[in-house]
């Protein structure tokens, strides 16, 4: 059973298999990857009611078609992770990537170690802005997965 089901919204059906968790490997580690709602969904507004809403385990949320548009491209952004620069944003990890229109795509994760070559990464959420979030220093994903793989923590510099 896929954990995205199609999502009908208005009479359209919107494919979600792009965030069905994925597994690959880098440097002798396998990266297990899962993607929550919050990459395709919206907080509600004050005039939507629950029942206009998706429910998704504990929080019920709205439909948001631009988010749902640019979480097409989270695996291959998810995958380039290791030729990439991360940085720390409230308990979790952020990466930055500037879209072709001007834009940014913030995408926060959460990486945990489930053994010394097994890594969870938990893609918690994907959104655009205007601008880029003010950065607390950087470090290489790829230093960033050995660190935890070895149970240290990440200081970033």
């Amino acid at each position: 059973m896929a954990v995205w089901p199609t999502l009908q919204t208005g009479g359209t059906a919107h494919d979600l298999s792009h965030l069905e968790p994925f597994a690959f490997v880098v440097d002798s580690y396998t990266l297990l990857v899962e993607f929550s709602c919050h990459c395709f969904t919206r907080t509600l507004e004050p005039h939507e009611t629950a029942a206009a809403s998706l429910g998704h385990i504990f929080e019920h949320r709205g439909f948001d078609p631009l988010r749902y548009g640019l979480s097409v491209n989270l695996p291959k952004i998810i995958r380039d992770l290791p030729n990439n620069y991360i940085s720390p944003s409230r308990e979790n990890n952020l990466i930055f990537v500037e879209l072709a229109d001007g834009f940014f795509y913030h995408v926060i994760f959460r990486i945990e170690r489930i053994h010394t070559r097994r890594i969870s990464i938990l893609v918690r959420s994907a959104y655009p802005a205007a601008q880029r979030r003010h950065q607390k220093g950087r470090m290489k994903f790829l230093r960033a997965i050995a660190l935890i793989a070895q149970g240290k923590p990440l200081r970033f510099p």
